[in-house]
């Protein structure tokens, strides 16, 4: 598994008190959050994603500008 660092160009406005991993396509060191609409199964949007975001257990919300975890698929 690739794992990096990015900076987050868009807010995420959620805490997370459980470890998320949040779909996000990251380029040239900058993670972008996928914006669908759907539910947890929903997979269609995935196509447009290279990585996810690890968010770790008791996170307040992200900030744009923010330096996250990144696992690459």
């Amino acid at each position: 598994m690739l794992r990096g660092k990015a900076v987050l160009m868009d807010c995420y406005d959620k805490k997370s008190p459980v470890r998320r991993f949040i779909r996000s396509f990251v380029q040239d060191g900058k993670a972008y959050i996928e914006g669908h609409t759907g539910g947890n199964g929903d997979i269609s949007p995935g196509r447009h994603v290279n990585a996810m975001l690890d968010v770790p257990a008791g996170s307040d919300e992200l900030a744009a500008g923010a330096e996250v975890q990144v696992i690459y698929i």
